[in-house]
């Protein structure tokens, strides 16, 4: 029997308000827990409120990227970190838990840009998972023809899935820098910053990230976090 419900849609709360009281009408006779995904603008308290009413679990957002000035440019999401922070902050006073998808490697992006986005998810209150994934130029998007004008990618090139490597080619952020900073990101974002000297050797060095890894889930993971 169905014991938790996962709701795909990137944006779940794109909705008008009509919508969601619809949504929470019909939910609350099915009784379940349930995991959604959603934009940071698309959160107020109300909208939190109703929603944990009829069983909501989990949030992921997405964040992709920490460097406002890169986010809107690159990314095209408008929002600015002291928002992401606030709102985020709400999740959590709510008693929702959330985790963070992010994205490393996207077109002129640099090291320096990517751990931007390491210090904004130090800034989140009471996150419980941040994931990294490499950025993947789908078909019809506007950071792929970015990445074809400047010649990162070969056009012939469909796409990759996002826990492998890139399949741009950068001179400023090579795809073993990419790899690096994509395989230690919650290390980056748990540990304290006086250990990422550490965690960057970690980056080309699997057996201390094997070691890392191991403390990093005997430190934040010793107990189960999910209960409903």
């Amino acid at each position: 029997a169905v014991e938790y419900n996962f709701f795909w849609a990137d944006t779940f709360l794109a909705m008008t308000p009509r919508e969601l009281d619809e949504f929470c009408e019909i939910y609350r006779d099915v009784g379940l827990p349930f995991w959604v995904q959603t934009r940071v603008e698309t959160i107020t308290d109300w909208r939190l409120k109703q929603l944990k009413d009829v069983g909501l679990h989990k949030i992921a957002f997405g964040i992709e990227n920490g460097d406002e000035k890169f986010r809107q440019q690159v990314v095209i999401k408008e929002f600015s970190n002291d928002d992401a922070v606030r709102k985020l902050a709400i999740t959590t006073d709510m008693g929702v838990i959330y985790n963070t998808n992010n994205m490393v490697g996207y077109p002129f992006e640099t090291r320096e840009i990517a751990m931007e986005t390491v210090r904004l998810n130090r800034r989140f209150k009471g996150v419980d998972t941040v994931n990294c994934f490499v950025f993947t130029p789908y078909y019809g998007t506007g950071a792929r023809v970015k990445a074809l004008k400047a010649g990162f990618i070969d056009p012939d090139v469909i796409c990759q899935d996002t826990n492998e490597d890139s399949v741009l080619t950068m001179p400023q952020f090579t795809k073993e820098q990419i790899r690096g900073v994509r395989r230690c990101f919650p290390l980056y974002v748990k540990f304290p910053e006086h250990r990422w000297k550490e965690i960057q050797r970690a980056e080309t060095d699997d057996a201390l990230l094997t070691w890392l890894q191991k403390e990093y889930q005997d430190t934040f993971f010793k107990e189960p976090v999910i209960q409903f």
